[in-house]
Formats: C-alpha cells, structure tokens, sequence
C-alpha cells in the first residue's frame, strides 16, 4: 500500500510541475488568440521548443528526477501529456462557455505536445 501511495504521490507532483509551468506559457502567450491565422504545424512546432527549452530549465533547476523508480517514470512519460492536454482542453472550453476567447493553448494537441516535449527532456537528462 505504502509503494502505491508513494507511486501516486510522485505521478501527482511531477504532472502539478509540467502543469504549473504550462500555466507560466499561457501568459506568455496570451496575445496568441485562437483564431489567429498561425499554421497548426508552425504553432505545434514551437509549442514543441518551447517544452524543450521548459524541461531544460527544468533540469537546469532540478538535477534530479522526482520520480526514482524508472517504470514509473516511464508510466509519467505516457500518462502526464494527456492529462495535462485535456485539462488545457477543458480550461478552453470553460473560457469558450463563459464568453471569453480561447487561447491557442487551449487545445488538447498543444498542450499534449508542450508536456510531452517538456517530459521527454526531464527523462532523458535526469537521473
């Protein structure tokens, strides 16, 4: 019982970084409003390096991995980008529904893309 609470405490606090941080980019990028004219794949890509240089930031601050064990780290990998895209959605949609724009973030596929970036550097490079 104690590994899964541990499993589940580590699974929550390394998604609350990558969301925090994707929260800090939605200011940023603020002015990005979803009807803007920017091809998909020119918005996929930066939101791409824009997790990348995130998770280097990242590692840069914090060495270490949060999670030791790597299985579940792996589990992270997989599990973190789509919680994280469809909290984003659904933070799109709440906007959509009480009148105010949405944000290019506000979309599954860019934050699925930003936490997976973002998570595939904090694996690689932490230990």
């Amino acid at each position: 019982m104690e590994i899964l609470l541990e499993f589940v405490l580590q699974l929550v606090g390394e998604i609350m970084v990558e969301g925090l941080i994707e929260l800090g980019w939605r200011g940023i990028a603020s002015p990005f409003r979803a009807e803007s004219k920017l091809h998909p794949a020119l918005v996929i890509f930066t939101y791409f390096l824009v997790g990348a240089l995130s998770g280097a930031i990242a590692v840069w601050l914090l060495p270490a991995a949060l999670i030791p064990s790597p299985a579940v780290r792996m589990a992270n990998l997989v599990i973190s980008p789509i919680v994280l895209g469809l909290a984003f959605e659904l933070l799109g949609r709440r906007r959509s529904q009480a009148g105010r724009r949405r944000l290019i973030v506000d979309n599954f596929s860019y934050g699925f893309t930003f936490a997976l970036t973002f998570g595939l550097v904090r694996f690689i490079f932490t230990a």
